[in-house]
């Protein structure tokens, strides 16, 4: 049961950051990755006229999705044949912390550009394997695997902001914003007064470190 009910809350979490950096002027949103649809949901509140298409590769939370969105497709994300018969023309595409589980995410990205406006954007959650905790986690000899978050058991690939930056703009996408989403500060910066003498050593500014220790994932927008 409690296996069951974490899962149903990981496919109907809302992330209020990613929600907000979605153009309210949107006509049409392609969202991989759509989960049970909430995130399409909240943003239909804010622009009704919208057309929110989602695709979700889990067969329970795209049923659930298809009850709130416009239209939701049951399959996976890197699927190389989808909307080859009708392919869309959306104003965005959504990728809520979902690069990091596909096993080739900016080959991914580059196939779902063709999607893509001229004038549309990419608005994404990246979790960021710089963070303090992973960090820590590592000087001891561990990597845990738990059910969702940085260690999610399902991560495929990990990211830094400079690999974002990057692998965004190899896919000639420009960044347009790149947010990071903090939580726990203090602990962060205790980790990094503890790292100090070794930081020094290494001739990394303490406060550059905090600055890249610290976000849990960054919202992007290219």
């Amino acid at each position: 049961m409690r296996v069951g009910l974490l899962s149903e809350r990981y496919y109907s979490n809302i992330n209020h950051d990613l929600l907000a950096r979605i153009p309210l002027t949107a006509q049409s949103v392609l969202e991989f990755g759509c989960g049970s649809g909430s995130l399409g949901a909240a943003y239909k509140l804010r622009n009704p006229a919208v057309r929110y298409v989602g695709v979700e590769a889990m067969p329970g939370p795209a049923a659930e999705a298809s009850k709130c969105l416009d239209q939701v497709w049951h399959a996976d994300a890197e699927c190389e044949d989808l909307f080859r018969d009708d392919p869309p023309l959306v104003d965005c595409l959504v990728y809520g912390d979902v690069l990091e589980h596909l096993r080739d995410p900016w080959a991914c990205l580059a196939r779902h550009l063709r999607f893509l406006a001229p004038d549309g954007v990419v608005v994404a959650c990246i979790p960021n394997v710089q963070h303090w905790s992973v960090l820590a986690q590592l000087l001891q000899g561990r990597w845990p695997l738990e059910d969702q978050g940085l260690f999610d058991r399902t991560h495929l690939r990990w990211f830094t902001r400079h690999s974002i930056v990057n692998g965004l703009r190899e896919q000639g996408l420009v960044v347009h914003s790149l947010t990071p989403r903090v939580f726990n500060l203090d602990r962060a910066r205790t980790f990094v007064r503890q790292m100090e003498p070794a930081l020094q050593s290494f001739g990394l500014d303490p406060q550059v470190a905090l600055q890249g220790m610290a976000p849990l994932q960054y919202i992007v927008v290219a």
